[in-house]
């Protein structure tokens, strides 16, 4: 079977060049059409034959808006990865798929039932990649993933209900006995797509190990150069200045770091991203971190907040008296923070001794309206204040993905007399990068051996196959006039506008 690679988003010139196809054959067809209507058809007769041309637009239009579903699913079947099993890796060099196809068919494994893609950053392609897709489709797959679509839409309209004022009592329990079936075969699914997935994990990993990116290694160095935390991290693609910017913007770290801007007097976060190009590919972070953050911060995870929670925690804590106290390094200074896990709490005293506008109860309401903070209490003086504070339970509710052992090890050979609070902070720091670099519009890959690994339904091209499907049916619009052009020369029909003029 013929199979043909494309990835979701498009390339700016394949936009254009779909577009002005279109738009080509819509004004070729225009441009004719209607000088042929008035030659072929009567004059009295105009009126009945644009209504029945109005007529045949409609129910061709309609006939194919309801087909189309089918063709982008049938353009699936033919041309795209079906539902099955997928995985992403990353090889220590690059290489082309005559490699990957010879080292998978020396395990043993059959390329031809295979899907094998190179992934190349968004615009460019290449014979070689460092980073490649392989999924392998099941008949099955396809079956459950569209049964887990059914019954996850089916668990959702029965928590509308259960939630409706006008429910009646006797059916709660039929419907809580219906949500129940349909989790426990939900979470039968889930089992049978990721036992499957595991089982081509390892598959893959077992033959392309030996040629894999060295876990850990991506960490190309950390530490810390005078007030600014410094990372180090290898990408795939190559990173230009352009891209390097870009991802200063997205990445988001003013809840981290503010400076004053010595020339424009504005405060902006202190964090500069340069490329890194010899030997690999890479980025190279600088960020200072913002001291009160710092000891908001260092208070939660003392206390046994999760590094997510005491992240999210201290960033709300700190923007929101940002907001009301001032951004200025001289406007407050958290003094001391005490935290306690079990139920959510933080002590924290904040010294504002330059803004006396805004009152204790002031910061008391705009702490207690975010949605991470269940209670504010503020006590004392504006130039002094005790501030009490009690989390919502759900802020540590989070599923954390593991942390990455090989990283943590990376930063600890690179800072061994490092404290527990720094390597941490730096391993955030790497954290935070990894999806914001794989994010529009840097779509950075940081190296690793394994990106991505789990079940996956089939995939869609809507872009290029409807347009394929809309340069089809002009194409044959254009035949059905060579067609009337032909049977006109012919002699089977004839110009009988053209020659009621004659005649007049």
């Amino acid at each position: 079977m013929f199979t043909r690679n494309r990835v979701c988003a498009q390339n700016f010139w394949e936009i254009v060049v779909f577009g002005q196809l279109n738009h080509t054959f819509g004004l070729i067809a225009a441009t004719v059409s209607f000088p042929l209507i008035l030659e072929y058809v009567t004059r009295n007769q105009l009126g009945t034959a644009n209504a029945g041309i109005q007529l045949f637009e409609g129910l061709i239009r309609n006939g194919f808006s309801m087909f189309i579903g089918f063709y982008v699913l049938w353009w699936s079947l033919f041309f795209l990865p079906q539902a099955g099993d997928r995985i992403e890796i990353v090889l220590e060099r690059p290489v082309d798929r005559a490699f990957v196809v010879q080292i998978l068919s020396e395990a043993d494994l059959n390329p031809a039932e295979l899907d094998i893609r190179a992934l190349h950053r968004l615009g460019t392609e290449a014979p070689e990649s460092a980073r490649w897709e392989l999924r392998r489709g099941r008949h099955e797959a396809a079956a459950l993933h569209k049964e887990r679509k059914d019954l996850t839409n089916a668990i959702g309209k029965i928590n509308t209900r259960l939630q409706s004022p006008f429910l009646k009592e006797e059916r709660t329990g039929d419907l809580l006995a219906d949500r129940s079936r349909a989790q426990a075969r939900l979470a039968e699914i889930d089992q049978a797509l990721t036992s499957s997935a595991e089982e081509f994990r390892e598959k893959i990993l077992s033959a392309m190990g030996p040629f894999l990116f060295r876990p850990g290694e991506q960490l190309l160095g950390s530490g810390k150069e005078q007030d600014y935390w410094v990372l180090e991290v290898q990408v795939v693609e190559q990173v230009t200045e352009e891209i390097a910017r870009q991802l200063e913007i997205h990445f988001d770290a003013v809840d981290l770091a503010l400076v004053r801007d010595p020339q424009t007097g504005d405060f902006n976060a202190a964090l500069s991203i340069e490329p890194l190009h010899h030997p690999v590919n890479g980025l190279r972070l600088r960020l200072r971190r913002d001291d009160d953050f710092v000891v908001v911060e260092r208070a939660l995870l003392d206390a046994g907040f999760d590094r997510r929670a005491a992240f999210t925690g201290s960033s709300e804590v700190i923007t929101i008296l940002r907001g009301l106290l001032g951004q200025a390094p001289e406007a407050f200074t958290v003094s001391e923070a005490v935290a306690s896990a079990p139920n959510n709490r933080v002590q924290l005293r904040v010294q504002a001794p330059v803004n006396g506008t805004r009152q204790p109860y002031m910061i008391a309401d705009a702490l207690s309206l975010s949605r991470f903070i269940e209670s504010a209490t503020v006590g004392g003086e504006i130039a002094d204040l005790s501030i009490d504070l009690q989390f919502v339970p759900s802020l540590q509710r989070a599923v954390l993905p593991p942390i990455d052992t090989e990283v943590m090890q990376r930063i600890v050979e690179f800072l061994p007399d490092a404290t527990d609070y720094m390597r941490h902070s730096l391993y955030s720091l790497y954290e935070r990068l990894v999806p914001v670099a794989a994010s529009a519009p840097a779509f950075l890959t940081v190296a690793r051996p394994l990106v991505a690994a789990g079940p996956a339904d089939r995939r869609y091209d809507y872009f290029f196959s409807v347009q394929f499907f809309m340069i089809l049916t002009d194409v044959l619009g254009l035949l059905v006039i060579v067609l009337i052009v032909w049977l006109d020369r012919r002699g089977v029909i004839h110009r009988v506008g053209a020659h009621e003029d004659d005649n007049r």
